[in-house]
């Protein structure tokens, strides 16, 4: 574990604090969403699954950020040991693989919850086409991840010299799509408001 060199100023607190509460407060909304589905006697449903997937992933995000700080992750590289700088950063490597696992997944949660709800064709249409981009663009991401650097090694090692791709252009990329896939899922339902169809059959569902 990693033992200060120095006094420079840490962030590890911006990256503890939110994975400790989000650590204490997401499974609380998932066991309320699946007492839910008990109570009212619903099928437990694909929107159901893929986001109990998304909750292990985040669960691993936030162990592994918890474990990557107490190697130093927020602190200032020369306050580090070496092995300890390279442990904190593989534990963060690993970390944002999941990451955008469990981001996606989350995304195509919520579309899978609207083809539950929603049964008007071109609705049902637009979300299998956007879950079908989402889980699409999830594969390539996080290939993306995995295979940043050649050697794989070079990610938390750039002693290796590694060829890596621009990860700022990457996290860009990331970030519109992530935000542009947003928009559309918000405005998705909001297309239906005040004459959405609940069929009976799908009612409490």
């Amino acid at each position: 574990m990693a033992t200060a060199n120095g006094s420079g100023e840490s962030n590890a607190n911006q990256v503890v604090i939110p994975c400790i509460v989000f650590f204490a407060l997401t499974p609380i909304f998932i066991i309320i969403r699946l007492w839910s589905r008990i109570a009212t006697r619903s099928t437990i449903g694909a929107d159901d699954w893929t986001i109990m997937v998304s909750f292990v992933c985040v669960l691993v995000v936030q162990i592994l950020m918890m474990f990557s700080v107490s190697y130093g992750f927020g602190r200032h590289v020369y306050e580090l040991e070496t092995q300890d700088r390279l442990m904190a950063l593989k534990l963060f490597y690993v970390a944002q693989i999941f990451y955008k696992l469990t981001i996606n997944l989350t995304k195509a949660s919520i579309l899978a919850l609207y083809l539950r709800i929603f049964v008007q064709r071109w609705f049902r249409i637009c979300c299998y086409v956007l879950v079908s981009i989402i889980l699409a663009y999830m594969v390539a991401t996080t290939a993306s991840s995995i295979f940043q650097c050649s050697p794989i090694s070079g990610a938390w090692d750039k002693s290796s010299k590694p060829t890596c791709i621009d990860l700022t252009k990457n996290w860009y990329a990331n970030a519109g799509f992530s935000i542009a896939t947003d928009i559309l899922i918000l405005l998705l339902p909001m297309s239906r408001s005040g004459r959405a169809s609940f069929p009976s059959t799908r009612r409490g569902r």
